[in-house]
C-alpha cells in the first residue's frame, strides 16, 4: 500500500464540477456543468485513473507485472506506462500496428518510461482477447496480469462506481449525466451504480456494437441509460472541420481543453441535442474524461492543427 501511495498522492480524486456558459450556443434554459475529471493528474488521468486504480492494487499484492494493449496513441497504454513508471511495476504492451514510430509522442512516452512495447498487426491484434493468445503471450512474462485494451475488467468496475458516488454526493438535481465511451468501461460502472439521474453514452465509434458490450456488464438493477451514435463523425478517430471550429469555439469561451477523439464529439453531441430542443431544459452533467495527451498525437498526424488552437 505504501508503494501505491506514491501514485496516489498525485491523484485528485474528487474533482470538482464547473458551470459554464454555454449561451455562445444555447438560447434556452439550460445549466451545463463539467464534471472536470481531465484534473485528476496530468498524466493519468479522467476515466483512465478510474479504471487502473484498482487493477494497480491487485498487480502490487499478487502479481509480478503487467501485460495490456492498445493502439498507437492510445490514452490508456500512456496513462498505465506512467502509473507503472511510478510504481515500478514492469509493464509490457503489444501495439496495434505494423513497425514502431519512433515519432510518435504517445509510444515515445512509453518507452521513455520504462515500457516494453512489441507491435502486432491488425490481424493479430484482433486476437487480443482470445484465451489462446492470451495464454501465448503469458508464457513469456510469467505471474504477469492482463489488462485488457481501454483497462475495462472487474476491477476497473469499482473505480468507475466511485466516480458515479461522487456525482450521487453533490447538492445538485442533475436532470441528466453524459459520457464519452470507447469500450463503455468507464459507463457501466456509472450505470451498475447509478448516479441519481439518466445516463446519456456518446459512443465515438460508428455502430450500435457497444449497445452489447455495455449491456453484458450490468446488473438486473442498473439505471435507466441510453446509448447515442449520432456524433461519431464517421468512425473512432475521425473528424471534420465542423469539429475542430468547435473544439476552437469551445475552449475560446470556457478555458477548458477538449479533444476531438472522444471528449469533443461527447460535448458537440449534448449541445445539438439541446438546440434541437430533443432534451427537456434543465440541469445537465457532461463527465469530461481526460485524454488530453491525444491532443499531442492528434497534432503530430495533423501538422499542428490543434496546438494552435490552445495557445
Amino acid at each position: 500500500m505504501s508503494v501505491f501511495k506514491q501514485l496516489s498522492d498525485q491523484i485528485i480524486e474528487d474533482t470538482p464540477i464547473q458551470k459554464v456558459d454555454v449561451s455562445s450556443w444555447l438560447n434556452k434554459d439550460y445549466e451545463i456543468y463539467i464534471k472536470r475529471d481531465d484534473l485528476t493528474h496530468e498524466h493519468v488521468s479522467g476515466n483512465k485513473w478510474r479504471k487502473l486504480k484498482y487493477n494497480l492494487l491487485h498487480v502490487i499484492d499478487h502479481h509480478a507485472g503487467i501485460i495490456s494493449f492498445g493502439g498507437a496513441f492510445s490514452n490508456h497504454i500512456y496513462a498505465l506506462s506512467y502509473a507503472c513508471f511510478v510504481l515500478k511495476i514492469p509493464l509490457v504492451l503489444y501495439v496495434r500496428g505494423d513497425k514502431f514510430d519512433s515519432h510518435n509522442p504517445t509510444l515515445a512516452f512509453c518507452i521513455k518510461h520504462g515500457a516494453e512495447i512489441i507491435m502486432i498487426d491488425r490481424s493479430r491484434y484482433r486476437d487480443r482477447n482470445d484465451a489462446a493468445f492470451i495464454s501465448e503471450i503469458q508464457q513469456c512474462n510469467p505471474n504477469y496480469f492482463v489488462i485488457p485494451e481501454g483497462g475495462t475488467n472487474g476491477y476497473s468496475e469499482a473505480g468507475t462506481k466511485e466516480l458515479a458516488r461522487q456525482i450521487k454526493s453533490y447538492e445538485i438535481n442533475f436532470d441528466g449525466v453524459s459520457i464519452s465511451a470507447g469500450t463503455g468501461g468507464t459507463a457501466s460502472g456509472l450505470i451498475n451504480e447509478g448516479v441519481g439521474a439518466p445516463i446519456t453514452v456518446f459512443s465515438s465509434l460508428k455502430g450500435n456494437f457497444l449497445q452489447k458490450d455495455i449491456d453484458k456488464r450490468l446488473m438486473s438493477d442498473a439505471q435507466s441509460w441510453r446509448l447515442n451514435t449520432d456524433y461519431h463523425f464517421g468512425g473512432y478517430a475521425r473528424w471534420n472541420t465542423e469539429l475542430i471550429e468547435f473544439i476552437r469555439s469551445w475552449y475560446k469561451h470556457t478555458h477548458i481543453a477538449i479533444e476531438p477523439i472522444y471528449t469533443a464529439k461527447h460535448f458537440y453531441g449534448v449541445l445539438d441535442l439541446c438546440q434541437k430542443e430533443e432534451l427537456p431544459t434543465g440541469k445537465y452533467l457532461m463527465i469530461h474524461s481526460g485524454g488530453l495527451q491525444g491532443l499531442a498525437g492528434f497534432n503530430y498526424l495533423n501538422d499542428g492543427l490543434l496546438g494552435r488552437i490552445f495557445r
